[in-house]
This record gives C-alpha cells, sequence and structure tokens, in this order.
C-alpha cells in the first residue's frame, strides 16, 4: 500500500485525528484536519498537497493523546491496520485490480 490522499483524509476523519506533514525540500506544511479537510499555509498557496505528500518521510498525529511522530512505513502500517479492522481493505483491493 502506498499513501494516497484519500487514505490519508480517510484515516484522519475515521480516528479524528489531525495528520501533519511536510516536504523536506522546501519545508511546506500540510495539514489534513479531523474532518478530511486539506490546509496548506497562505504564503504557499503555489505547492501541490500530492507534491508534498510524495516526498514526505515524516508525519505528526495529533489527536487526544499525546502527539506521535510516525515514520511513512509506520504510517502506511497504521492505516492498513485501521482500515482492515474497518472492513476497508477488501474494497481497496478490488479497486487496484
Amino acid at each position: 500500500m502506498d499513501l494516497a490522499l484519500m487514505d490519508l483524509r480517510r484515516y484522519a476523519i475515521d480516528n479524528r485525528v489531525e495528520i501533519r506533514f511536510v516536504d523536506p525540500g522546501s519545508d511546506s506544511l500540510c495539514m489534513i484536519d479531523s474532518k478530511g479537510l486539506v490546509k496548506i499555509p497562505t504564503n504557499a498557496q503555489n505547492i501541490r498537497v500530492e507534491d508534498v505528500l510524495a516526498t514526505a518521510d515524516g508525519f505528526e498525529i495529533i489527536g487526544q493523546d499525546k502527539p506521535r511522530k510516525l515514520t511513512r512505513g509506520q504510517l502506511v502500517q497504521a492505516i492498513a491496520e485501521t482500515f482492515k479492522k474497518r472492513g476497508f481493505a477488501a474494497a481497496a483491493k478490488d479497486e487496484d485490480d
């Protein structure tokens, strides 16, 4: 499973968390709030969130608990586990076929 923006949005909504990630080359910060809305700073309106997501290697998950920092691999695993528990894994697999 690779990280897709829609998967991050679904994960944020289902778990009621914010997800923050940064493009290491430009320090462009993107955030997905607990309602699945993507937010970028007003001074970075020319960036594409998908491009930032493709290069981001660290993610901060902010919920009711203490913020967690995850690597790309850890986040992919967390999303896959959450989707499997909720029954999304089969649907996502069928879409790829």
